[in-house]
């Protein structure tokens, strides 16, 4: 995909995904594994363009080609065995992948020391500390932030 960048005006302002409703789960894949996904997501989240993760992906949800891919993520109906949305009942692979996605951030790059205070510039969730050479940001459902 980054190969066509030159194609367009700002490529930067692209979406960029590795999963989508239209094509078939990256798990689905031949040889895909749930340590290339776990690869992928840093990738996708740091290279230009904005990011778009498919929901399921950060569970390892698999499906092929439409309406395949598109399963109901699990523990979002009554009749759901489990819930992947709570920690306690997804099962070892899926939570072996899903804190390989969460929004903890590193700072040993950026020199940031501890006790740095940032805060959100869109100003809808309190601000964050950096603690242990690092951010961990947790933000409610239906939020967003941009921290400074």
């Amino acid at each position: 995909m980054l190969a066509h960048d030159a194609l367009y005006p700002d490529a930067a302002s692209l979406v960029t995904l590795i999963g989508l409703h239209d094509m078939p789960r990256f798990l689905h894949r031949q040889d895909a594994t749930a340590a290339n996904l776990k690869q992928a997501f840093p990738f996708l989240l740091t290279t230009r363009g904005i990011p778009m993760i498919y929901h399921g992906d950060e569970v390892g949800m698999t499906g092929g080609d439409d309406p395949d891919n598109r399963r109901d993520f699990p523990g979002g109906w009554k009749e759901d065995a489990a819930s992947a949305f709570e920690e306690s009942e997804r099962s070892k692979a899926q939570e072996d992948l899903f804190p390989s996605i969460r929004l903890h951030i590193p700072l040993d790059a950026s020199r940031t020391p501890n006790g740095t205070r940032m805060e959100n510039l869109l100003g809808n969730t309190p601000a964050v500390e950096a603690r242990q050479g690092a951010l961990e940001i947790e933000l409610p459902p239906h939020s967003a932030a941009i921290y400074r």
